[in-house]
């Protein structure tokens, strides 16, 4: 099924349209999540956790209009994934050495996903190199949807002005990373 078509079904609201669609997700996009969890030592049951997880933030930012289809829905599932293991194992302190989960291969995904996956990844080493402060302001700002108001708040900032200006600030670190390491970084579009 198209990402175009189940969008729709989606945003139809309809309890059938979103079974259709999620039915649609699960077989497209799960196998990639339960690789990843099974691939860094979780479970079965973990791997159908994150996936249910990311599939209710996929649903949540769907509805809510926050879904911007930059990337095709199973790249964008799978990102929304991997950062949820990596929440959970870094609270069971679990890890994989190098602070990251491990190449999953990704043979499955047709080639332009395959591309973006890899993007993705690379994009992840560099922000890993960010200091704490940074990831936790722009992972707020980029994979939250917070809004400078509420960014302000959890920096205990003075002013929205504020805010914005340290999220320009880390992204400013994150571009040097890639221009260090000579990759041009409009490849990426940050």
């Amino acid at each position: 099924m198209k990402d175009t078509e189940i969008l729709a079904l989606l945003k139809e609201e309809n309890d059938k349209s979103s079974n259709v669609a999620f039915r649609a997700i699960y077989q497209q996009v799960f196998p990639l999540i339960r690789r990843m969890v099974l691939d860094t030592g979780g479970s079965e049951e973990q791997a159908l956790d994150t996936f249910q997880d990311t599939s209710l933030i996929f649903f949540n930012n769907v509805t809510a209009d926050r879904y911007k289809s930059n990337s095709t829905i199973s790249t964008y599932l799978y990102s929304i994934a991997r950062n949820q293991w990596f929440v959970q194992l870094k609270k069971e302190k679990r890890l994989p050495r190098g602070g990251s989960v491990s190449d999953v291969d990704i043979s499955d995904v047709n080639t332009e996903e395959n591309q973006e996956l890899e993007t993705t990844k690379i994009v992840e080493r560099f922000f890993n190199k960010l200091d704490d402060g940074c990831q936790q302001l722009l992972k707020m700002y980029y994979y939250d949807n917070k809004s400078m108001k509420q960014i302000m708040e959890s920096f205990n900032l003075g002013s929205e002005q504020a805010a914005k200006t340290k999220k320009f600030r880390c992204m400013k670190k994150l571009q040097g990373l890639f221009k260090s390491y000579r990759i041009d970084r409009n490849s990426f579009n940050i």
